[in-house]
């Protein structure tokens, strides 16, 4: 399933194979538990690094340096000395981190009616963007 920034979102799968062992070939509940456990966090971080660099991509193609800027300042993140590369690894970690869901999805909310204010031919009137 794609969400509107073009990310998806991949819950993880698995598959149980069911496998006859031999006496010798004895599977405990450690075992198995660790199995699944490094599975998981490959999918992990297989996932955040191809969602960092799908965000990374979107906003270095379509953003400005001035517009990541206004990111950067919604965020609260200082865009001192930065160049454009580093101010779109700023956006791109602090949106995938969990703990900033709420302030990124609240970002995502006030741009789009930002876009349908300046989008309607009488509203655009009253909006006055620098």
């Amino acid at each position: 399933m794609k969400t509107r920034s073009g990310i998806t979102n991949k819950k993880p799968s698995f598959k149980i194979i069911e496998k006859r062992c031999t006496n010798n070939d004895i599977v405990t509940y450690n075992d198995l538990l660790s199995n699944v456990n490094e599975t998981y966090n490959n999918i992990k971080e297989n996932e955040y690094s191809s969602d960092f660099a799908a965000l990374q991509l979107h906003y270095n193609e379509n953003y400005l340096k001035r517009e990541l800027e206004f990111i950067l300042g919604y965020y609260g993140i200082s865009k001192r000395k930065k160049n454009k590369m580093d101010i779109v690894n700023d956006i791109s970690l602090f949106e995938l981190n969990d703990a900033n869901k709420e302030i990124v999805d609240r970002r995502k909310l006030m741009w789009f009616y930002l876009d349908e204010i300046n989008g309607d031919n009488y509203l655009k009137n009253f909006l006055i963007l620098d």
